[in-house]
């Protein structure tokens, strides 16, 4: 099967689906399914808000959709041209793994907060501003000193089970890469397995096509090798 990606707001595919594209509607909060060979709309898929960058995975048989305002993945399959899944890609990770420990057999903390004071204290000059609203949707970091280290999950490491895959971008000026080290260390320091995908050239997110690729690919072995799914880890 050969692959068609683009960084623009739609992903094609060549092969059994060649002539299915897939356009997201930002404003919308939804999915276009195109019949190219037509030019017409034949299906929408509600996903999370914001969607962006349609990309097909590696088999050619989903599309991931970030969907930016609500921070997660919303992934399709093409065969039904439904969401099957959704991934949470940020706030404070990986909360599950250290709050529900037992529910879960693996985790992914993608450019994820750790510790919510290390996070505040870090936000990049231009959040400034809004500070006081982060404050009053998070937690002001003096009056509400206790919530804020139970939601955190660096102070819970040692409750985590499960293995976990952190992927960060060395040059993330809104969750730095710090959150990630930290959680990494504070997680291995217990006996955990710990994945860790740090690419140097990305910021809040990975937006090079490459690196994308190789995150899903990296993700999808993952889940393979820990969930027992018929795919092989390469």
């Amino acid at each position: 099967m050969v692959r068609e990606k683009s960084n623009s707001p739609s992903a094609k595919i060549s092969g059994e689906y060649d002539r299915k594209a897939y356009v997201s509607n930002s404003y919308a909060d939804t999915v276009s399914v195109v019949d190219t060979a037509i030019d017409e709309v034949t299906a929408t898929i509600p996903v999370a808000k914001a969607p962006v960058n349609p990309t097909f995975t590696p088999d050619g048989k989903q599309v991931y959709v970030a969907c930016s305002q609500a921070g997660v993945l919303s992934v399709i399959d093409v065969t039904t041209d439904t969401v099957t899944a959704t991934i949470e890609a940020g706030g404070p990770k990986p909360s599950g793994l250290a709050f529900t420990p037992d529910l879960y057999a693996c985790g992914v903390d993608y450019v994820g907060i750790s510790n919510i004071f290390t996070w505040l204290n870090s936000i990049p000059a231009y959040w400034e501003p809004a500070r006081q609203m982060f404050y009053e949707m998070v937690g002001d970091p003096e009056k509400d000193k206790d919530l804020l280290r139970a939601a955190s999950p660096l102070f819970h490491a040692g409750k985590i089970k499960a293995p976990l895959f952190v992927a960060q971008g060395a040059n993330d000026p809104r969750v730095k890469k710090a959150e990630s080290d930290q959680i990494v260390e504070a997680v291995k320091k217990h006996g955990i397995k710990v994945q860790y995908m740090v690419k140097d050239n990305e910021g809040h997110g990975f937006r090079n096509e490459e690196n994308r690729f190789e995150f899903y690919r990296a993700m999808e072995d993952f889940f393979a090798k820990h969930l027992g799914s018929q795919k092989k880890a390469q």
